[in-house]
């Protein structure tokens, strides 16, 4: 067994002769580029069994020799893009050997035995590989340019990928060849691996929506092992939303992506015990992390103002035979924005500063300094993350109880502080909650969410009053409709105020589950 190191960036097929003639490659290559003509075929069950539990078998031709690879996520690793498993032998025909399957870590991720399994081709691919040995004293990167194509036998989809493969030395180097590419290139992380574009090719899926997932964090981790978990599901359910964003303009995408940076924003301050103030990137990627949050919250915010807030009070007036063409010119003002914050949005995930961002966020998941300064965060570090996740869950939670306390007579800017302080606690709850399997913790967690929800409308309602405020100052024409609009919300307010006591009710008798 061995493991991968790899970092896979997407690539414009017209752009493979400047890779070639990089600078990067022609101060590092030794010797000459390795060009080959590869075909493997990769098999699976006929309900995909293997892509279930992320595995892939795959029989590789090169040349007159037939390699079997198999391919797995590491455990509890959930989102790393850059760290597999990897198993390789020589077969001599083209059908797995299950000899060497079962030398693998497969029969213990299966839930059926190998023997039962009946393995058949699904796709293949074939492409064009032409690699560099990069090396420096410290280091040796292996970097491949793949050109090629994936083929079910009906279909062909091409693809063009540039990999780097760490062979010798610290991962940091991945990430600093890596960089060097991409500061003039228009490279991308790559988040879709050969595989699964075959089984997308195969099943006829669409690049959609990826929602978050729950990190899968295990008691006995240590805090750092359990903030680098967490940070690489938040980086994968960034990436994962790119081509939805950039091919189909989905406006969930905006919003999970969005939700991805506030949850890795979020573990930033759970975890601020953990990391070092003199850990010497911790500023930049706090800064990163906001900068993509922020260039995505615009379009965000005007897509649920115009989904909810307009249309909602919209719908309310127009029954009140208010006539519908009054609110023609603030709906077009706002669709216009919207069109706008979008660009934007594409643009900015599109660019070599977010590509760059991306890799110095990944890297500092991997290798940052914090998982090793030597100072007052070491012991909380190392501390069980069970332990770790009581004492942050029973600090957020009392400060809760305290911003929140007499929450039906607190002023709107008291509110405020406690819509925050709930989110750090939700996201803490999202972030933990699986170290505390059980009835107790569910219900909790959906006593909170009602009640970040519930607080969530009622700054949805100041945010949209002051919107509609700029509007009317800036846009003439929008003046009458976003004072209706305004009013309405304005006299919506105590009756959303009232649910969100009743929430808070709710939350306040509920149990704890980390006690």
């Amino acid at each position: 067994m061995a493991t991968e190191l790899e970092l896979k960036l997407d690539l414009d097929p017209a752009l493979i002769d400047k890779v070639r003639r990089h600078g990067l490659i022609r101060r590092l290559r030794q010797g000459k580029a390795v060009s080959q003509d590869l075909r493997s075929v990769y098999f699976d069950t006929s309900d995909h069994a293997l892509r279930q539990i992320g595995a892939t078998v795959r029989i590789r031709h090169v040349g007159k020799r037939r390699i079997q690879n198999v391919k797995m996520r590491r455990p509890a690793e959930s989102g790393a893009h850059f760290n597999r498993l990897e198993w390789e032998h020589d077969v001599f025909d083209d059908s797995p050997a299950l000899v060497a399957l079962n030398e693998t870590a497969l029969p213990q991720a299966l839930t059926t035995p190998l023997t039962d399994l009946s393995l058949a081709p699904q796709f293949a691919t074939h492409f064009r590989r032409s690699s560099y040995v990069l090396a420096t004293e410290d280091a040796e990167v292996e970097l491949s340019i793949d050109h090629g194509g994936v083929e079910t036998g009906q279909q062909t989809q091409p693809f063009c990928e540039l990999e780097l493969e760490l062979k010798r030395g610290t991962p940091q180097a991945l990430f600093t060849f890596a960089r060097e590419l991409a500061s003039t290139l228009p490279l991308r992380i790559g988040t879709v691996a050969k595989s699964e574009r075959g089984y997308r090719l195969l099943t006829g899926e669409v690049p959609g929506v990826k929602r978050a997932k729950a990190p899968a964090l295990t008691p006995e981790m240590t805090a750092a092992q359990a903030l680098q978990v967490i940070g690489r599901t938040c980086l994968s359910h960034l990436l994962a939303n790119q081509d939805a964003l950039q091919k189909q303009r989905s406006p969930e995408s905006v919003h999970q992506m969005r939700v991805a940076m506030r949850r890795f924003r979020s573990a930033l301050t759970v975890f601020r015990p953990a990391l070092s103030a003199q850990d010497p990137q911790l500023a930049a990627i706090r800064e990163h992390a906001r900068w993509i949050a922020d260039t995505l919250g615009e379009a965000r915010d005007l897509d649920v103002f115009l989904s909810e807030g307009l249309s909602t009070a919209e719908d309310a007036l127009t029954a009140a035979e208010v006539p519908a063409a009054v609110f023609t010119a603030l709906r077009q003002e706002l669709m216009a924005r919207r069109t706008a914050a979008y660009e934007r949005a594409i643009s900015t995930a599109a660019s070599p500063a977010f590509t760059l961002a991306c890799l110095d966020l990944a890297e500092w998941i991997e290798t940052g300094a914090w998982l090793t300064l030597e100072d007052d965060t070491a012991a909380p570090r190392s501390q069980r993350v069970a332990d770790f996740a009581t004492t942050i869950l029973a600090a957020r939670y009392r400060k809760v109880l305290k911003r929140g306390h007499r929450f039906a007579s607190l002023s709107v800017a008291a509110r405020h502080q406690v819509r925050i302080e709930v989110k750090k606690l939700r996201y803490s709850v999202d972030f933990f909650g699986s170290l505390f399997p059980g009835k107790r913790t569910a219900a909790f967690a959906e006593a909170l969410a009602a009640l970040q929800d519930h607080l969530g409308h009622l700054n949805d309602g100041a945010v949209a009053l002051g919107l509609l405020q700029t509007l009317s100052e800036q846009v003439p024409a929008c003046a009458l409709p976003a004072g209706l609009v305004g009013g309405w919300h304005a006299a919506r307010r105590d009756e959303v105020l009232d649910i969100a006591r009743q929430s808070w009710k709710a939350f306040s008798r509920r149990r704890v589950f980390w006690d």
